[in-house]
């Protein structure tokens, strides 16, 4: 139970409230979606938590509404809007490598980043 509730407190912190907003943008995709659902949602959550405090009703059971309303309507947005297909498609793209979007290319110092990227993993 408690292992549930922190990962329900990370998804809220990092990704459901910026998701929820960013669903409703008709012109942007999956890949922008998940990139600018962190900081949005960073910021949502601190204007809701603040607004909330000001107004003296920051309760726990007020949160679990909130995040249950925000699974909710995700999950209505993605269902009734044919959304998953794009997400399916997307990741079919990425994985086979045939879109030139995502044509990948390393350079030496790419090389060099991620090499130093696994030093600094396998060192600490």
């Amino acid at each position: 139970m408690i292992f549930f509730l922190g990962l329900l407190s990370l998804l809220q912190c990092w990704f459901l409230p910026g998701l929820v907003l960013l669903l409703f943008i008709k012109r942007i995709k999956f890949f922008e979606v998940i990139l600018l659902s962190l900081p949005l949602s960073l910021v949502i959550n601190y204007i809701l938590i603040l607004s909330l405090s000001i107004f003296n009703i920051y309760k726990r059971d007020l949160i679990f509404v909130i995040i249950i309303l925000e699974i909710v309507i995700i999950i209505y947005k993605f269902y009734l809007t044919n959304y998953y297909k794009k997400i399916y498609l997307f990741f079919v793209r990425f994985i086979s490598f045939n879109s030139k979007i995502y044509n990948f290319r390393f350079t030496f110092l790419d090389i060099i980043i991620f090499i130093l990227f696994l030093f600094y993993i396998f060192l600490h």
